[in-house]
């Protein structure tokens, strides 16, 4: 249903989301203290910023091959625009999933600041308007297929 790219990004970024996913787990079952950072979390903070500018690449890759038009020919019954909105749909979700990993670096970094659990600093507040970029971006991407008739 989304644009063929080929598999190698897409895999890339699976396989690194998934890595940083399996580092928190491997934090959460060794008993470390969860408000202090550690080895574990540097690594899963660098393999999220890794899975963000993945994510990242592969979303302006898609939104400049349909500005230059570089997409594959229409199936047989679909309209003729049918690959450029697949293509734009595929590029709008690896922009969420941009965002959610950054929500995801923030989290993470404002819950092992080493302060009180309890109170609000700066890093909670960035974790917050980041999780609002999902919503906001959420719903654009659903905005913008139900404007073109894609639903």
């Amino acid at each position: 249903m989304f644009f063929k790219m080929p598999p190698g990004p897409f895999k890339l970024l699976i396989g690194v989301l998934l890595l940083s996913v399996a580092i928190r787990g491997l934090k959460w079952i060794s008993g470390v203290d969860p408000y202090v950072r550690g080895p574990f979390d540097w690594a899963a903070l660098v393999t999220s910023g890794l899975g963000m500018a993945l994510a990242l690449t592969v979303a302006v890759e898609g939104f400049r091959k349909a500005r230059r038009h570089e997409y594959d020919e229409p199936a047989p019954g679909e309209a003729s625009d049918g690959p450029r909105n697949r293509l734009l749909m595929s590029s709008g979700a690896m922009l969420v999933v941009m965002a959610a990993t950054l929500s995801s670096i923030f989290s993470l970094l404002a819950s092992t600041d080493g302060g009180d659990p309890y109170t609000t600093g700066p890093l909670d507040w960035a974790s917050w308007a980041s999780m609002g970029l999902i919503f906001v971006s959420i719903f654009a991407l659903i905005a913008w297929i139900a404007h073109k008739g894609l639903m």
